[in-house]
């Protein structure tokens, strides 16, 4: 049949049809489906290929078989009917789709995050903690390059194309007092790991 092109007056109804034979795989499923008679499905199957040269359904054993060109057509329009549902998700489920996951050792999870516990940030993003202990920087990567984690708050640098490094805090001067038999005091120098990974108490 001779293509029509670019109708202003194509039914969009007819997409809704195809879609349901598609998924179904025959027009009395598809019927049952929509809740209407196989005979009406058939008419929209035929209103609908008059718009294309192409043939849009062959028939199998099993029922109607779509071409390339019928499957390329649902597709097509699936992504389009999806948009069109995502306008109707109320404000208060987008947000609740707000997620991000982070990237550190175990000092991340109880210092860089307990300061946040006061904030609003928890009612309006979820926040994944992921630990890096003992993986590589190659693992690490990936993790980020394959959106697998979202931001990473490390102590070095990642040096890697692609990856973005910026300094949001220094520790260069603390203190730290203990007891003379405690083993941090066995330390000639002290870092931040150290304190955070002791069992001890801490006085903020």
């Amino acid at each position: 049949m001779g293509s029509k092109g670019a109708n202003k007056s194509f039914d969009y109804n007819l997409i809704k049809i195809l879609d349901a034979v598609i998924l179904s795989g025959n027009a009395a499923m598809a019927a049952k489906k929509l809740g209407i008679t196989p005979a009406a499905v058939s008419l929209a199957l035929k209103r609908l290929q008059s718009y294309y040269p192409e043939e849009l359904f062959s028939r199998g054993k099993g029922g109607l078989i779509p071409t390339a060109k019928a499957v390329d057509i649902h597709q097509n329009f699936s992504q389009v009917m999806k948009l069109v549902d995502d306008t109707f998700l109320c404000n208060s489920k987008k947000d609740e789709a707000f997620q991000i996951t982070l990237l550190g050792s175990d000092i991340v999870e109880s210092y860089y995050l307990s300061q946040l516990y006061n904030s609003d940030i928890f009612d309006r993003i979820l926040i994944n903690h992921f630990t890096v202990r003992n993986m590589s920087r190659e693992h690490i990567s990936e993790l980020l390059f394959t959106a697998q984690g979202d931001l990473l708050i490390s102590a070095e640098p990642l040096l890697e194309s692609g990856i973005e490094n910026q300094i949001i805090d220094s520790f260069k001067s603390f203190v730290c007092i203990c007891s003379s038999k405690h083993m941090l005091s066995t330390l000639s120098q002290l870092s931040l790991h150290h304190f955070y990974s002791s069992r001890h108490a801490l006085y903020q």
